[in-house]
């Protein structure tokens, strides 16, 4: 990882994320940066026409509509997800089941053995052919390491 930082404001400035064989992965950069006052015009908002608008304060956002459909987090010993390993070579596991295992290994991925990888520069995931599901930002050896384990 490589942060280019303004030195005189101390503002990072791009941020590049390579992988192991030094493909980029991550790219972000400023094209253009000004740090004069921006027109306070800037921050004005204004609905469009018939938009119903609705004031609420902050503490409606902890307690609001959407945050009773959320689901819980499951606790890793009653079928939730749980971890194997620490730091960078964290391992995320848990149990899809082997009808949702089968329509994503049909969707995405390619078969290795012992179920279906989906592979990107910075992450994979197993889907074993039971429907468990093992993902990390590790090789796709070490998921199949952990899925045997």
């Amino acid at each position: 990882m490589r942060i280019s930082i303004d030195a005189e404001k101390g503002v990072p400035l791009a941020v590049q994320v390579r992988t192991v064989d030094g493909a980029t992965a991550l790219d972000v950069r400023f094209g253009t940066l000004s740090y004069a006052k921006p027109d306070a015009g800037t921050f004005r908002f204004a609905a469009p026409k018939g938009t119903e608008v609705t004031e609420a304060g902050a503490d409606a956002f902890s307690a609001g509509p959407l945050s009773s459909a959320l689901p819980e987090r499951p606790a890793a010993n009653d079928g939730g997800a749980a971890a194997i390993g620490e730091g960078w070579t964290t391992v995320l596991h848990g149990d899809a089941g082997a009808d949702a295992a089968g329509a994503l290994a049909k969707f995405a991925g390619r078969h290795v053995d012992g179920g279906t990888l989906v592979s990107t520069r910075i992450v994979n995931a197993l889907v074993t052919d039971d429907g468990r599901i093992y993902l990390g930002a590790v090789t796709p050896e070490t998921l199949q390491k952990a899925a045997r384990n």
